[in-house]
């Protein structure tokens, strides 16, 4: 286990800044949807509601929201890193490289637990894509920009937030490792309210285990590759689930 850092902020500390930086993250995030809102309404005005309910739903303006809210994410946990003046930005979150042989060996325990998450999804009588993505990457307009967004800039913002800043924070406190990984565990499922229980339930314990290899790599990198990794995959299926090739419950 690598040594627990000092100079960092602490718990009461982790979750101030934590909360300023999801709510900044959440502004910049929202900043696609507003201006396209805005300027559908100057052609439109008299569908306010139908306008901002399509924008809930719409996977181009999910895909703008992440990228941007993604780039300015990583600089607010930069900045809030740099304003408690201890540890570099880059030791703080762990940002140690990874051998070869480590990102094959956790992309090797990322198929065989995305497969028996499959298969677990399907035994519960669960469609393995939930329905909200297939219809986000339908709307998406660009399914290159889509697939951009959801599998690098959402994946790495939401690990330097939850398994690097914010675990950090709360892993040096009496909290320790195991508080450390539920905590943030149960806030990265809380995030994803757009899916049924099921999936949310199922993300905490997906959550525990990119803990557990943020702990055993040593390395935020490790948590960023299996999480890319695992939006790689979903992708894949949903694809293939637009052209009538998945797995779903009957």
């Amino acid at each position: 286990m690598d040594s627990i850092n000092k100079k960092v902020w602490g718990p009461w500390g982790t979750v101030g800044w934590g909360i300023l930086i999801f709510i900044g993250w959440c502004i910049f995030q929202s900043i696609p949807a507003v201006f396209i809102l805005s300027t559908r309404l100057q052609t439109n005005p008299q569908d306010s509601q139908k306008l901002l309910h399509g924008l809930v739903n719409d996977g181009f303006v999910l895909t703008l929201g992440t990228i941007v809210g993604c780039i300015a994410g990583l600089g607010l946990i930069w900045g809030v890193i740099k304003i408690q003046k201890g540890d570099k930005p880059s030791d703080y979150l762990a940002l140690i490289p990874l051998e070869l042989k480590t990102v094959l060996k956790v992309l090797g325990f990322g198929a065989v637990f995305f497969i028996a998450g499959d298969l677990l999804t399907i035994a519960f009588g669960k469609d393995v894509v939930p329905p909200v993505m297939v219809n986000f990457y339908k709307t998406c307009g660009s399914p290159a920009l889509f697939c951009l967004g959801v599998i690098l800039f959402g994946p790495v913002f939401e690990e330097f937030y939850f398994r690097g800043f914010l675990f950090e924070g709360f892993r040096n406190s009496k909290l320790g490792n195991v508080g450390a990984a539920i905590l943030t565990s149960a806030a990265w499922a809380s995030l994803h309210m757009q899916y049924e229980m099921f999936f949310i339930v199922f993300l905490f314990f997906t959550g525990l285990v990119i803990a557990y290899l943020r702990i055993k790599t040593r390395s935020l990198w490790g948590c960023v590759v299996f999480h890319v990794f695992m939006n790689a995959w979903s992708m894949i299926e949903m694809i293939l689930s637009v052209n009538g090739f998945t797995l779903v419950h009957r």
